[in-house]
């Protein structure tokens, strides 16, 4: 930690660039998680994701079962919450909590950030930044942010003290309490400020324990898996149908790749779990699925960019979502098969 009479800023802050996890919240935590010394594993390891609709069929996704809160995993970790729905004090609040080693999650409009080149004065977006700093000469306290939200550039900036009290007011006026903000939020009770500080240092779970329970988590909803993996096929299935009249769609397309982005980031946790277990069967099957997926993505973003899309495309897409269907049924089947172990 620097500390200056008039500064405070927590060391050993780095943003998570690997992928982009569920929400923008989870960039957020992942950097509060290494400044405990505690590894992301712990929360992907929390979730299984499982293969979904989107929009009347036309498109899929990822959907995610737990098995605890949030709240509950950092918990296990030693590390506790506390949480306030809006703080009215929030620069003297942050400095307090920073002066006691203590980051804050906050909850923010990003239409009032002047570093938001995609949102600033055009767009209201809700967003959640970790505040690790201050400064009370500059005026400015000590952020990881990027720049627009469909990239992955976090990096430690600073953002103004007027700046940030202004996108945190406006959090509260465009989004608290509205339809749809528990789609964004990772906390139960839906806080707007969230402090930070380490319980029990001691105390980390152990691996093997994990894994233990994360297969038995896995078995007990292998019928809910298997129906995502059913859902993906039909999917597939009906894709020649659907572009039979070779109408373009781009709204189609955009959609397509930002559901594509979220089943490659939710893969990519996926290695990062099965990395840790020491099972290079489960590595490689992992692996391949991720590059297939990347394979389709890929086509989309031509389809995006040509607006258009050749019976061969449509073709290669059936095929390489019919291989990954065959591989995550192959998935299961070596990750179950260590319950029997």
């Amino acid at each position: 930690m620097e500390t200056k009479t008039d500064a405070c800023i927590l060391s050993d802050f780095h943003p998570f660039n690997d992928f982009h996890y569920k929400g923008c919240a989870y960039n957020a935590l992942v950097p509060i998680l290494g400044y405990y010394k505690r590894s992301p594993l712990h929360l992907f390891i929390n979730d299984i994701a499982i293969y979904s609709t989107q929009d009347c069929a036309s498109s899929v996704s990822v959907r995610y079962i737990s098995q605890q809160s949030i709240e509950e995993s950092l918990l296990e970790l030693g590390i506790e919450m506390a949480p306030v729905a809006f703080n009215e004090q929030l620069l003297s609040g942050l400095q307090r909590a920073i002066r006691n080693n203590n980051p804050v999650m906050l909850w923010v409009d990003s239409y009032y950030q002047e570093m938001r080149r995609d949102t600033y004065g055009k767009m209201h977006w809700p967003h959640a930044l970790v505040v690790h700093g201050f400064d009370n000469v500059s005026r400015q306290c000590h952020i990881i942010e990027h720049k627009h939200r469909e990239t992955l550039s976090y990096t430690n900036t600073t953002i103004t003290f007027d700046c940030l009290e202004r996108s945190y007011n406006g959090f509260r006026e465009t989004f608290m309490g509205q339809e749809g903000i528990e789609q964004v939020h990772i906390f139960s009770d839906q806080p707007s400020y969230v402090e930070f500080n380490m319980q029990d240092a001691e105390r980390i779970p152990v691996l093997e324990d994990q894994y233990a329970r994360y297969l038995q988590f896995v078995e007990a909803h292998q019928e809910e898996i298997l129906e995502g993996i059913a859902v993906l096929e039909e999917f597939a299935s009906g894709l020649p149908e659907k572009f039979r009249s070779g109408e373009a769609d781009p709204a189609l397309a955009k959609e397509w790749i930002e559901q594509f982005n979220h089943i490659v980031s939710g893969k990519q946790a996926e290695m990062l779990k099965v990395q840790q277990f020491n099972n290079p069967a489960l590595c490689e099957i992992v692996s391949s699925i991720i590059l297939h997926w990347v394979a389709v993505r890929k086509i989309a973003a031509r389809y995006a960019f040509a607006k258009t899309l050749s019976d061969e495309s449509v073709i290669e897409i059936q095929t390489g979502i019919e291989k990954i269907c065959l591989e995550e049924r192959q998935y299961l089947n070596t990750l179950l098969s260590g319950c029997q172990d």
